[in-house]
């Protein structure tokens, strides 16, 4: 969508759909670089509000996140959240009855999976606020995506997917080996 309005718009394209139209985009960036005001440029071209221009987080291994009204998206809950250190992997304690925001790579296991094993060690840095949890409009704690930790600070992460990988890291962190 960014590529496209990026393209275009110098050329004179504009309010190509309906201004009710809303636009869903999502796929991550891959280490490319848009310029700070690419979701105007995007709602200029193809006509819609902001609001209307929905950017959902997800990937294979996950359903996408809900977003909220005011664009945040919501940790799903069948997914259980886990922040790692990046420099040392560990985890980091999170209280969700704080107003804490807590920021790390993530990591999540998903209970719905059923014929794999559902956890993932992502690549992305993320921050997680429980302020907007309980007793308040939203429908969860929000996640906000700051990037590929790779493309923040150049060094070697990326996700883990497949359960040997997820056995193979969680043997060599705990110490423990399976018999």
């Amino acid at each position: 969508a960014a590529k496209l309005a990026l393209t275009y718009l110098p050329k004179g394209y504009n309010n190509i759909f309906a201004p009710d139209s809303i636009i869903s985009i999502g796929g991550g960036l891959k280490g490319a670089q848009l310029p700070p005001n690419h979701k105007e440029a995007i709602c200029q071209f193809f006509g819609v509000r902001l609001e209307n221009l929905l950017d959902g987080y997800g990937m294979t291994e996950k359903n996408p996140m809900p977003v909220n009204h005011k664009g945040k998206w919501i940790l799903s809950p069948w997914e259980i959240p886990i922040l790692l250190d990046e420099d040392t992997g560990e985890f980091i304690e999170m209280d969700p009855t704080s107003d804490k925001k807590y920021t790390g790579q993530y990591a999540f296991f998903d209970t719905t999976a059923l014929s794999y094993w559902g956890g993932i060690i992502t690549g992305d840095r993320v921050t997680i606020d429980w302020s907007n949890w309980e007793g308040k409009e939203y429908a969860g704690p929000t996640i906000s995506v700051e990037g590929r930790i790779t493309d923040l600070e150049g060094i070697d992460a990326d996700k883990l997917s497949c359960s040997a990988t997820f056995e193979d890291y969680f043997e060599e962190e705990s110490g423990l080996e399976e018999y």
